[in-house]
C-alpha cells in the first residue's frame, strides 16, 4: 500500500470533501483500501476517525412516492452529471421515462 500524508487526508474528511474526490486525490482503487487509510491515520492521530460513506448507487436513487411522483436521488444526479462533466448550476435538463423499454431518458437543454 502507498504511503499518503495522513494529515493532507484528515484535512480532506474534515473539510468535508466528497468521497470520490479523496479517492481521486490519493488513488485510491477500493473501499477496502479507503477504510485501511483511515484506520492508520485514526491510529496515527491517536483518534477515531470517523467517515460515512456514500450510499451505494442502486435503484432506491429512484423512488415512486404514494402521492405518484418521483423523487430522484440528488446523489445519483450529480453522478450522472459528473460522467458528462457538468454541474448542476450549468445545466437545464427533461426527463421523461419509457415505459415500454423499461428506461429513463434524461435530456440535456
Amino acid at each position: 500500500m502507498k504511503k499518503i500524508d495522513i494529515n493532507d487526508f484528515c484535512d480532506c474528511i474534515a473539510a468535508n470533501m466528497p468521497y470520490e474526490d479523496i479517492k481521486d486525490m490519493f488513488n485510491i482503487k477500493t473501499k477496502e483500501q479507503f477504510k485501511r487509510y483511515l484506520y492508520d491515520a485514526s491510529a496515527k492521530k491517536g483518534e477515531i476517525i470517523k467517515y460515512e460513506f456514500p450510499k451505494n448507487s442502486n435503484s432506491r436513487d429512484i423512488s415512486y412516492l404514494k402521492d405518484g411522483s418521483i423523487k430522484i436521488n440528488a446523489n445519483f444526479v450529480n453522478q450522472s452529471l459528473k460522467k458528462i462533466m457538468a454541474s448542476n448550476d450549468d445545466v437545464n435538463f427533461n426527463i421523461s421515462f419509457e415505459c415500454e423499454a423499461k428506461r429513463i431518458v434524461i435530456e440535456f437543454c
